[in-house]
């Protein structure tokens, strides 16, 4: 799968500063809220370690000097069809409400020219206002698709590493999705954390005691969290590929399998608990606990 971007985004981008300009007073806030450790003043690479940078924008606006800006990250349409022509055969597109005009040139001039190749699509956009007019609209853009359609509800971005409350944003924009019934798959995203599954179950419980139709999820995607959880055997690695070191590769597949394992388990748990329960008072106690 190729992630790719049709304007700015803050998945495609790095904060970039100068620290020979920051005052030898500064608190340094930016070092401490970094979740990727990212910012260092030591050794012989002062400021912002590009490759740990995953555009989360926290230092930005901590900076009390404003020293700290954002620099995306754009590939070209060129550059998005050589990949397509040469290995991918899955696309992830990151969009917004208001990037229609960049939705569609990019879809047009790189990814239609190879969409008879691919299996998946997957389009990736937060909530804002009139959001389910324009995924309908992204849809028929697309139409017909070549593969499977996946509509990755990112509630709230890279935030899945802050607590447990976040997951609630995807929530609400996955039955936003979910009521308009558009084509394709949802997948929980922008938010998820070790919250989500228990959360989903929990909403799905209540919704199927009602008599309403329970949110169709396909699956979830984490981001910040699971880099969170990864980062403790990265720091060990330091530039070695993990493939080298058998032991750190176990613990990593532990911990994927820790967060895959929940998500599968979570359908055949819910329709478990809807043929075991009668009441109302014991189904969501069994979906929760």
């Amino acid at each position: 799968m190729v992630s790719l971007n049709d304007g700015d985004d803050p998945h495609f981008r790095k904060a970039v500063f100068d620290p020979a300009r920051c005052p030898s007073d500064c608190p340094r806030p930016c070092e401490a809220v970094c979740p990727a450790e990212a910012i260092t003043f030591q050794g012989d690479r002062p400021g912002v370690i590009s490759e740990r940078c995953y555009g989360c924008g926290r230092c930005l606006t901590l900076c009390p000097w404003n020293y700290i800006t954002a620099q995306s990250h754009h590939a070209s349409p060129e550059a998005i069809a050589s990949l397509l022509a040469d290995e991918a055969d899955a696309v992830e597109i990151h969009t917004q409400v208001e990037h229609y005009s960049h939705f569609h040139r990019l879809w047009h001039r790189a990814i239609l020219p190879y969409a008879d190749r691919l299996k998946l699509i997957a389009v990736s956009c937060p909530d804002g206002e009139g959001v389910v007019e324009y995924l309908r609209t992204l849809h028929q853009l697309m139409s017909p698709l070549p593969c499977a359609l996946l509509w990755q509800v990112d509630g709230r971005p890279m935030s899945g590493d802050l607590g447990i409350g976040t997951t609630h944003a995807t929530l609400r924009l996955a039955r936003k999705v979910a009521d308009a019934d558009l084509p394709g798959y949802i997948q929980l995203a922008g938010g998820t954390n070790h919250h989500t599954v228990s959360a989903l179950r929990r909403l799905q419980a209540e919704q199927h005691v009602a008599g309403q139709t329970p949110l169709p999820v396909a699956g979830i995607a984490y981001g910040s969290y699971a880099r969170a959880q990864f980062r403790p055997l990265l720091e060990q690695l330091g530039s070695a590929r993990l493939e080298d070191h058998p032991d750190l590769l176990w613990q990593a597949v532990a911990i994927a399998h820790n967060l895959v394992s929940q998500v599968k388990d979570a359908s055949a748990m819910l329709t478990a608990s809807i043929e075991q329960s009668s009441t109302l008072e014991a189904y969501p106690a069994r979906v929760t606990r």
